[in-house]
């Protein structure tokens, strides 16, 4: 069950000159240094695919450095080491304190679905049951399920 579709961004330090811009050409990204997650990362593999389906290869990219979390990732670009593709909710915060500015691609859309999976030959406990009803009800509570997808049902 789908739960949520979740949007990566294009974060910059505040400071730097396209953090003002609302979206930018996807040729200005072989202009930038980039730091990432490493790749063996399903964030890091996700984006590099779309990339690549939108004609912009990740070796195009001057990657600088890789880190193995999203805040230690924020933290080099608040610092200016160069700039990322996060998603859009891991940035709220940063974003609102103006430490961070987010710019999207033009042409590129850099979302993908969150779901709820479950293996119906396997044993499905309580704490299992409540945690996956406690995601979906959390979700349409904030409106961010989508139309055509239900809620999983407890057994």
């Amino acid at each position: 069950t789908t739960y949520m579709e979740e949007e990566f961004v294009l974060i910059l330090p505040s400071n730097h000159p396209l953090s003002r811009q609302r979206s930018i050409h996807k040729e200005e990204l072989r202009k930038l240094k980039f730091v990432s997650l490493n790749q063996s990362s399903s964030s890091q593999t996700f984006q590099a695919s779309t990339l690549q389906d939108h004609g912009i290869h990740p070796r195009d990219l001057h990657v600088q450095m890789e880190f193995n979390s999203i805040e230690a990732m924020k933290n080099a670009v608040q610092h200016g080491l160069g700039a990322a593709f996060v998603s859009q909710s891991a940035i709220q915060k940063e974003v609102q304190l103006g430490l961070l500015r987010s710019t999207s691609i033009k042409g590129v859309t850099l979302t993908r679905k969150l779901q709820v999976v479950r293996n119906s030959k396997r044993y499905f406990s309580r704490a299992a049951q409540c945690f996956t009803q406690e995601i979906l009800t959390a979700a349409d509570w904030y409106g961010i399920q989508h139309a055509g997808d239900k809620p999983a049902k407890g057994p």
